[in-house]
């Protein structure tokens, strides 16, 4: 007896029922049947150890007696030929077009046409890299896209990408209910991270475009010209103080869930305009000296980003919402809230439109400390925190470094590069709709033969960050 290995996938049939007389039954007037029949399921299965040569029929049918179910009498035909007389049944065939009928004692035909001819459904899309210029023809992106199940022990199926990053590819996965897409490079060990995403058979119908992200990058201008760092996505997503990761995700109702937070600040809203507001600073008065403070700390942000990030302001080039006994909120800008009472040195609230940050709030108890301004406008631009370990980095971002240490209350290098490559992943995923951050770090994860996390979706920031 032929049996086929334990079945991938499944593809289950339009169908086409028809009624049939009983040809072989006799000649006359057809008696009035006593019993009927149905067919309840007819799918089409494959395994990639046997396919193309055989696909698998599996059908299961329903008789009756009036409405008293019966479980004796079916007579499963096949093209004419009889092949089954058990309710259900599977049966190996060689690709093609069949007619299946079934019959339960004197009840007429019901027949059923099987297209049991699998072709597999294209998937296509782009790979965008963030450095050099994705659309620059004179540097070949040498990568490829690959599909396969969600058991990573699944076989892949691969496809070249053209210099450009553009594919296209048939995958047998893409008839599962769910497959993995990666973008690799061609070759092991190469300069790029790859991007990974699981996804369900309907949402490849739709052109899937990924950005890669470089493993290192070199600060262009600034304080840090010259400068280059190593990328390591996962780094970006360890936890430091308060629980925060540099690149912000919210846990989820389950174990293992996340919700990726990406969004920064459009480029055209550049300088942000940050401004102190006497309105919300609590048992303060707004002092010239706090005025001059902001602009020594928002020029040092901007020669450490290596651009104008930042630009005073006056509180009136903002649109302010103020409901009493909650803090401000400022649309087109940061507002600053000088309040002696917050806890411990500042907190930060964000709020974002649709795809980018679009106002913050800034509480600091004072502006005598510059290293409190620059690290909750670091938050203002969606970073959180890094962790305080031997593997990463002295941060704007992480522990209060003492006075004496030549990196305090500085935009480290690492801090920039890190912002800069979220940064233009961030705008690289809007311009070509690929997925982004959240991909490339699942990327990282799966290639290394860690699992996948759950994640659901993507949330906007909006929220105290401290």
């Amino acid at each position: 007896m032929f049996r086929l290995p334990k079945i991938a996938s499944a593809i289950a049939l339009a169908i086409a029922v028809s009624a049939c007389g009983g040809g072989d039954k006799g000649t006359g007037p057809n008696p009035v049947p006593t019993y009927s029949a149905a067919i309840t399921k007819a799918e089409i299965s494959f395994d990639r150890t046997t396919f193309p040569e055989f696909v698998l029929l599996k059908v299961e049918g329903r008789g009756t007696k009036g409405n008293i179910p019966v479980t004796t009498g079916f007579l499963w035909k096949l093209d004419g030929n009889e092949v089954s007389t058990n309710a259900t049944f599977e049966k190996p065939l060689v690709p093609g077009l069949y007619r299946l009928c079934l019959a339960v004692n004197d009840s007429h035909d019901v027949c059923q046409d099987i297209n049991a001819r699998i072709i597999p459904s294209k998937i296509a899309g782009r790979v965008v890299r963030n450095y050099p210029d994705p659309d620059d023809p004179s540097f070949a992106l040498a990568m490829k896209v690959c599909a396969r199940g969600v058991d990573k022990s699944s076989t892949k199926e691969c496809v070249n990408a053209d210099p450009l990053g553009n594919y296209s590819f048939n995958s047998w996965y893409q008839t599962e209910d769910s497959l993995v897409l990666s973008a690799e490079c061609q070759v092991e060990n190469c300069e790029y991270w790859p991007s990974a995403w699981r996804f369900s058979k309907a949402q490849l119908t739709q052109p899937q475009n990924f950005v890669v992200a470089h493993r290192n990058w070199t600060v262009s201008s600034g304080q840090w010209t010259g400068q280059t760092i190593d990328f390591v996505p996962s780094k970006a997503y360890v936890p430091g103080p308060a629980n925060l990761s540099l690149f912000l995700r919210i846990t989820g109702p389950s174990e293992g869930e996340y919700l990726y937070v990406l969004r920064t600040w459009k480029k055209e809203r550049l300088p942000i305009p940050v401004a102190l507001d006497p309105g919300c600073s609590v048992n303060a008065t707004i002092l010239q000296s706090d005025s001059t403070n902001l602009a020594h700390a928002l020029s040092e942000l901007n020669n450490e980003l290596g651009d104008n990030h930042f630009r005073i302001a006056n509180i009136s080039e903002m649109s302010v919402s103020r409901v009493p006994g909650a803090i401000p909120r400022y649309n087109g800008g940061i507002g600053i809230c000088v309040d002696p009472s917050v806890w411990p040195y500042g907190t930060t609230y964000v709020t974002t439109d649709a795809k980018y940050n679009d106002g913050g709030t800034v509480s600091v108890r004072s502006t005598n400390d510059k290293l409190d301004l620059k690290h909750e406008l670091f938050h203002a631009l969606g970073m959180g925190h890094v962790p305080i370990a031997n593997e990463f980095w002295k941060s704007l971002m992480a522990a209060r470094l003492s006075p004496s240490d030549p990196l305090y209350a500085k935009a480290t290098k690492e801090d920039v590069g890190y912002y800069r490559i979220f940064e233009q992943v961030r705008e690289l995923q809007l311009k070509y709709a690929a997925h982004g951050m959240a991909a490339i770090h699942q990327g990282e994860l799966y290639l290394a033969g860690l699992p996948m996390e759950n994640v659901y979706g993507s949330h906007p920031l909006t929220g105290i960050v401290q």
